[in-house]
């Protein structure tokens, strides 16, 4: 068999700036990151730079359904529309059962049993995911779009080194040989962990802290240099120190590597030093959106107003922050399958108009680059 000989070179920023691609000899591409152009004649690599803000993902009235054992089919996510530029870090935020993670599953065509997406779109790098076929979405998946769970000790196989977890993401997508991989695997984990790299990698995982745990995953998610990185609540089951250690690395590794982020949470502070942008989900559709720190020091929804309110005020902006109850929303999320006929929120709401009942909202755009939908402002 001819050999052709491989040319790389992965020095060059990553895939927020450029897109690399590698060929053979022959001219036949081995891999060609997100969207880019053609193998060069004659082999090696051709980046090609793409505007800074230029869209990377862009979703269109994405709605999911889940069938119950009855087989009726219930709106789990209902018509949400987002973009995530190249290099930005979008959250979304919500309480539990809104709908994010939902939403996140089914970017990567990941829906529990029973899930379908029965309308919308979803364009990554210029390709249409809904309609991709299994085999193009597993050279996506952990590549170009990977995901970090938001429990590592489920995530991670209890009964393999952790090294050999990272090389086996490697070699799926690579295909290179397993020296190779768990080269590339250390170099992965020497991105998350400041030492010990050697020690980490032939671990198992229950032989590593829950911080540790997780920040395997977040290096297994790294490993392929994808473009979009989509993390799940990824301190969720971790104590107050290594959340916000686990939050430095993200923010850390956001601003070297420029990776896009799509970062899910029920809590607003989580995603205060790290999102550009937020997505305010309530009832399985986007209720508000906008630039975070506009929306955080004026949100527009009542809904997102109550979250903000929620959360506990440092000693050092209320002495009195300690002995104060907070404010709480009142009433519970709706079940998703008797939603009352208008504003899902209208039950719960402290503004609530009688225009409320009788119709969902329409979007308003207050302001330049906002969007809400409430009555309140026209809806």
């Amino acid at each position: 068999m001819a050999t052709h000989p491989v040319h790389f070179d992965l020095s060059p920023p990553p895939l927020h700036t450029a897109r690399l691609v590698c060929s053979l000899a022959s001219g036949k591409t081995l891999f060609l990151a997100p969207g880019f152009a053609e193998a060069q004649p004659g082999g090696g690599c051709q980046l090609h730079g793409r505007p800074p803000q230029a869209a990377l993902l862009r979703v269109r009235d994405l709605t999911v359904q889940l069938a119950t054992d009855t087989g009726a089919a219930i709106p789990v996510v209902e018509a949400v529309s987002f973009d995530i530029a190249v290099g930005e870090a979008v959250g979304i935020l919500g309480e539990s059962g809104c709908g994010k993670t939902t939403t996140a599953l089914a970017l990567l065509r990941l829906l529990p049993p029973g899930g379908k997406i029965v309308r919308g779109s979803i364009e990554f790098a210029g390709r249409e995911l809904v309609t991709s076929g299994e085999r193009e979405l597993e050279k996506i998946r952990g590549a170009e779009i990977s995901l970090i769970f938001q429990e590592p000790g489920i995530a991670l196989h209890p009964m393999r080194r952790v090294g050999d977890q990272v090389g086996e993401v490697i070699h799926a997508h690579r295909g290179w040989n397993w020296k190779r991989c768990r080269e590339e695997a250390a170099t992965a984990l020497a991105q998350v962990f400041s030492g010990e790299i050697s020690r980490i990698s032939e671990a198992y995982p229950h032989q590593l802290s829950g911080g540790q745990r997780q920040r395997v995953l977040i290096a297994q998610a790294l490993a392929c240099r994808p473009a979009l990185v989509i993390a799940d609540e990824p301190t969720a089951s971790l104590d107050a120190t290594t959340q916000a250690e686990i939050l430095a690395l993200i923010k850390d590794l956001k601003q070297r590597l420029g990776v896009a982020l799509l970062l899910i949470s029920h809590n607003p502070a989580i995603l205060a030093g790290l999102a550009d942008r937020i997505l305010v989900m309530y009832s399985g559709r986007v209720v508000e959106e906008g630039p975070l720190e506009r929306v955080y020091r004026a949100p527009l929804h009542p809904y997102t107003k109550g979250l903000l309110a929620s959360m506990p005020r440092g000693a050092s902006e209320s002495p009195a922050a300690g002995k104060a109850k907070l404010p709480a929303i009142s009433g519970s999320p709706p079940d998703p399958a008797r939603l009352p006929p208008g504003c899902p929120f209208e039950p719960r709401c402290p503004d609530r108009l009688a225009i409320c009942t009788t119709r969902a909202p329409e979007e308003v755009q207050p302001e330049a680059a906002r969007r809400v939908w409430c009555f309140k402002y026209g809806g």
